[in-house]
């Protein structure tokens, strides 16, 4: 019943991608943690492409966007360096990419955690299901073939308001 609930709600994907329409101008720099993909939400239509994620990122640094899109390098997830130099006014992390990467401890998604926790504020979208408002995953984490389904996607937003506006 609470995963059926969730399976006619809003995608959290689409929800994020409403809310950096309509809190980002233009041109705003949003970075990434890991390559975006069917995990992300769609700002592009590259980001669900069916192709490995070296050919999809270069597709994406290809395609005209309308934000200044900060991935990490090719073949590094948890890039430190999407956080450094301009600091993104947004940065954008699924549980779809997370998850596991925090439960089993993985350095690079940690360090790259705290470093957001001290410089962003987050707004979680999407939800664990609930039955009578008790979560039915009591510790949060959902076998990856039930994230499909409910995902849950954090939009971090720069404490110091706009730091970087434009292509780098």
């Amino acid at each position: 019943m609470a995963f059926g609930r969730t399976m006619t709600g809003p995608d959290a994907r689409d929800t994020a991608l409403a809310h950096l329409r309509r809190t980002l101008p233009p041109a705003t720099a949003i970075g990434f943690a890991t390559t975006p993909w069917y995990w992300s939400p769609p700002i592009l239509p590259e980001f669900t492409a069916p192709v490995p994620g070296s050919v999809r990122r270069r597709m994406i640094l290809d395609a005209r966007a309308p934000y200044d899109l900060r991935l990490p390098g090719p073949d590094r997830e948890w890039d430190m360096s999407v956080l450094d130099d301009r600091a993104p006014e947004a940065v954008v992390i699924s549980d779809l990419e997370s998850q596991d990467a925090y439960r089993t401890a993985h350095a690079g998604a940690l360090a790259f955690r705290r470093a957001l926790a001290d410089r962003y504020d987050k707004a979680v979208f999407g939800a664990r299901p609930m039955i009578f408002g008790v979560q039915v995953v009591g510790d949060g984490h959902l076998p990856v073939d039930l994230l499909y389904v409910c995902p849950t996607v954090t939009i971090y937003r720069h404490r110091g308001g706009s730091q970087a506006v434009g292509p780098r």
